[in-house]
C-alpha cells in the first residue's frame, strides 16, 4: 500500500514539472518568434548604444530646446544586443509615397528588458494616452504605463498588461516623478485646456464630455476641481524639473495637434528611432485613436465656467511656470491669452 501511495505521488511530481516545463518552452518560444520577426523585418546595428554621454544642450530651428541632450541614454539591461530592437519598415519618408499602400501599423511588445525605461510624464489629461497612440502608430512598439488600466488594454494598449518597468516598451505613462527611468519626455498642456479636460474625464470616463451648463461657475465640483488642479500643475512641473536630472524633452500638447507628425518625429528623434523603422504614413491614416476625446462644445461655453479670480490664479501660474521653463531652457506654456488676467 505504501509503495502505491509513493508511486502516485511521484507521477503528480513527474506530471507537475512535465507542466512547468511546456509552460516555459511555449513562453520562451514566442519570445524567440518575436525575436526573429524582428530580425527578419531589419533593425538596428547590436553595436549602437545610444551613447547618453553627450549633456550639451541643443536647441532646434524653431527655438525649442531639450534640457541635457537630444538623446536617450542606455540603462544596464539595455546593454545587450536586444537594446537596439525596433520594428523595420520603409515609410518613414512620406514623400511620394502611395497613400494607398498596404502598411501594417499594429504594435507589439518588445523582448524583455531589451528598451531603456523613458517616461511618458504629464499632468491627468495633457494628451498622454493620445500620444502613446501616436508613439505606437509611429514604431510598431507598444507603450507602457505605469498604472495598467484594464479599459486602455481591453482599447489596444498592450502594453497596459506589462509591468511598467519590463523594458519591453518604447515609454512609460505617468502623472509622476519616474527618478528609475533613463529620461524623459514631458507633455504639457495650457492648464485652462487640461483643467476642462480632466473635468470632462472624471465625470464622464476617457472620452465623454460633461455637461457645461450656463451656470458651472456656481458648481462647487467644478470650483473645488478648478483649485486642485490649478495646484497640481505647477507641482508637477517643479517636481520633474527640480528633482529629474537626466535628458528631458519638453512637448507642448498644443504643438502636437497643430503638427503631430513634426513633433511625433521630435520625439523620435528624442527615442533614436531610426528614419528606416518609422511609420508615419500610419499617423496620418489613424490619427484620432480610440481613446482621443472629441470635444464638440462651444469653447465660449467652456471657458465661461472660469470665474475672473480662477483665471488670474491660473495665470499666476502660467506666469511662474513660463519663468521656471524658461530658466532651464524650454518654451512656456501655450498661452489663451483671452482667458488670462493680470492684475
Amino acid at each position: 500500500m505504501m509503495y502505491l501511495i509513493s508511486f502516485k505521488k511521484t507521477v503528480i511530481y513527474l506530471f507537475a514539472i512535465f507542466t512547468v516545463t511546456m509552460v516555459y518552452f511555449e513562453y520562451r518560444d514566442k519570445d524567440i518568434l518575436l525575436l526573429k520577426r524582428l530580425r527578419l523585418d531589419g533593425l538596428l546595428d547590436a553595436d549602437d548604444t545610444r551613447d547618453m554621454g553627450d549633456t550639451t544642450q541643443d536647441t532646434t530651428e524653431d527655438g525649442r530646446h531639450t534640457r541635457k541632450t537630444e538623446s536617450v541614454g542606455d540603462t544596464e539591461s539595455a546593454t545587450t544586443e536586444s537594446a537596439a530592437l525596433f520594428h523595420r519598415n520603409e515609410t518613414g519618408d512620406m514623400s511620394g509615397q502611395d497613400v494607398n499602400q498596404e502598411i501594417n501599423c499594429t504594435a507589439e511588445p518588445a523582448p524583455p528588458h531589451s528598451l531603456p525605461l523613458v517616461a511618458l510624464a504629464s499632468a491627468p489629461s495633457s494628451g498622454n494616452t493620445w500620444v502613446r497612440h501616436l508613439l505606437e502608430q509611429a514604431t510598431g512598439i507598444s507603450t507602457g504605463s505605469y498604472y495598467n488600466d484594464a479599459r486602455l488594454a481591453r482599447g489596444g494598449f498592450l502594453g497596459e498588461t506589462l509591468k511598467w518597468n519590463s523594458g519591453r516598451t518604447l515609454v512609460i505613462k505617468t502623472h509622476k516623478s519616474l527618478k528609475q527611468s533613463s529620461a524623459a519626455i514631458i507633455l504639457l498642456r495650457n492648464p485652462f485646456d487640461r483643467i476642462i479636460s480632466e473635468y470632462n474625464r472624471r465625470t464622464q470616463g476617457h472620452v465623454g464630455v460633461a455637461n457645461w451648463g450656463a451656470d458651472m461657475q456656481n458648481n462647487q465640483e467644478w470650483r473645488e476641481t478648478v483649485k486642485a488642479l490649478t495646484g497640481q500643475w505647477i507641482h508637477f512641473i517643479k517636481l520633474w524639473l527640480n528633482t529629474f536630472d537626466k535628458p528631458i524633452m519638453m512637448s507642448r500638447y498644443e504643438d502636437v495637434v497643430n503638427d503631430p507628425v513634426g513633433e511625433v518625429t521630435r520625439m523620435l528623434d528624442f527615442l533614436h528611432i531610426p528614419p528606416t523603422n518609422r511609420r508615419l504614413l500610419c499617423i496620418t491614416r489613424n490619427l484620432e485613436g480610440a481613446f482621443h476625446r472629441k470635444n464638440d462644445v462651444d469653447k465660449t461655453l467652456q471657458y465661461a465656467a472660469f470665474t475672473p479670480d480662477m483665471r488670474r490664479n491660473i495665470t499666476s501660474v502660467i506666469d511662474q511656470v513660463s519663468v521656471l521653463l524658461e530658466e532651464s531652457g524650454f518654451k512656456p506654456p501655450y498661452h489663451i491669452e483671452e482667458l488670462e488676467i493680470r492684475n
